[in-house]
């Protein structure tokens, strides 16, 4: 559901999900949640909730360059 939920907030916003993050904190933005955009148009969000932060973003990443 969390992964979900953040897939779906990173669509809508059309942009990364996440607290509002510090300077040190700006990476843990990707790993929240990230859209899927395609030709300037949002059409999905990736989300991943399972690891630590660095995890997540890892996995969100490697999941859109698998899109492609």
């Amino acid at each position: 559901r969390v992964s979900i939920t953040k897939a779906v907030s990173a669509a809508t916003r059309r942009a990364p999900t996440g607290p509002l993050p510090s300077e040190e904190e700006v990476s843990v933005l990707l790993s929240l949640g990230m859209p899927v955009v395609v030709s300037g148009a949002v059409v999905g969000g990736i989300g991943i909730s399972a690891g630590t932060e660095a995890q997540d973003e890892e996995v969100a990443r490697a999941a859109l360059k698998a899109l492609w």
